[in-house]
């Protein structure tokens, strides 16, 4: 009995052929998770600045940077970053040169960084990251770059950028963001109809006010006179150009504040604008322009007029 159970294993064993097949696994390497998947307030400020100039190639600290998740039709984490100095060449090619300041992941699988249209022409300069769960993965770029989720989280990207800048513009602003890109800002007022009341807010320009200093539109009408009711301005190649004018002297005369418009791009920038807090701009070299009068100076001109009422009526006759 031993035997033949035995003999009948070594057949069994004689007749067994070894075959060798490769089974592929996943072996987790390491589960450190990329900077934008982790929750913001456990990231360090020293992260992100190191993670910056790693993904940019940048030398310098960025001037702000926002990390946020986004929720809602489409849900993606995000990093989005402002650098110190405009790139450069920023608007060579305008319109038509594709940007690579923003990188695409679909679940933490990196795509492309050449789409034309993830955000805006006049946010050219922003860098960052996207990650979502919700676009496919397996379909070609050009599929995915006409997907209509993109199309949502371009907005949301837009929106994010915008409420950075005036983070900037109200934490810290010392110019150095609008040195940098203000022309940007101005662009942006003139190409995105949707978001062109928010910019409008983050818009600087010099004025008679300050000789050195920037404005916005808001310091501007908190400084109007009583009963004035319109944005004086005056373009010119350069501020002594704008300031030497006899119409601008004349305003000034009077206390009005003016503008100075002194970029191309700027006059562009103010048509796009019907009004600013229900105030219309007024270029002061054109003609028609009327100035509204103090009480005072009506109770003035009004008392000459019944001076001299009896002259005024026999000039008539």
């Amino acid at each position: 009995m031993m035997r033949l159970l035995l003999r009948r294993r070594k057949r069994e064993k004689a007749k067994t052929k070894k075959v060798e097949k490769t089974v592929w696994d996943w072996e987790l390497m390491n589960d450190i998770k990329p900077i934008w998947q982790r929750p913001s307030k456990e990231v360090e400020e020293d992260e992100y600045k190191a993670f910056y100039k790693s993904f940019s190639k940048e030398h310098d600290d960025p001037m702000a940077y926002i990390h946020f998740t986004a929720e809602g039709e489409v849900t993606f984490k995000s990093i989005l970053f402002i650098p110190t100095a405009a790139p450069r060449g920023l608007f060579d090619e305008y319109g038509s040169k594709k940007s690579d300041y923003i990188k695409l992941y679909v679940r933490r699988v990196f795509i492309t960084d050449d789409f034309h249209d993830m955000m805006p022409k006049y946010l050219n300069f922003v860098k960052g990251v996207v990650d979502s769960d919700d676009l496919p993965l397996n379909v070609s770029r050009e599929t995915l770059q006409q997907h209509k989720l993109l199309k949502v989280i371009r907005k949301k990207l837009v929106r994010k950028t915008l409420d950075m800048i005036k983070k900037i513009a109200e934490e810290k602003y010392n110019d150095t963001f609008w040195k940098e890109f203000g022309t940007n800002i101005k662009l942006g007022v003139i190409e995105d109809h949707s978001n062109r009341t928010r910019l409008a807010k983050l818009l600087r320009f010099q004025s008679s006010h300050h000789e050195s200093n920037t404005t916005s539109l808001d310091q501007y009408v908190e400084r109007m006179k009583e009963k004035q009711d319109k944005i004086y301005f005056m373009a010119g190649s350069n501020r002594k150009e704008a300031e030497s004018s006899p119409f601008v002297e004349r305003l000034l005369k009077k206390g009005y504040e003016v503008i100075y418009l002194t970029e191309p791009v700027d006059e562009y920038c103010i048509q796009a604008l019907p009004e600013f807090d229900g105030k219309r701009f007024q270029n002061v070299a054109k003609e028609g322009v009327k100035f509204d009068e103090s009480d005072k100076s009506k109770e003035s001109r009004e008392a000459l007029e019944k001076e001299f009422e009896p002259l005024l009526t026999w000039m008539k006759d």
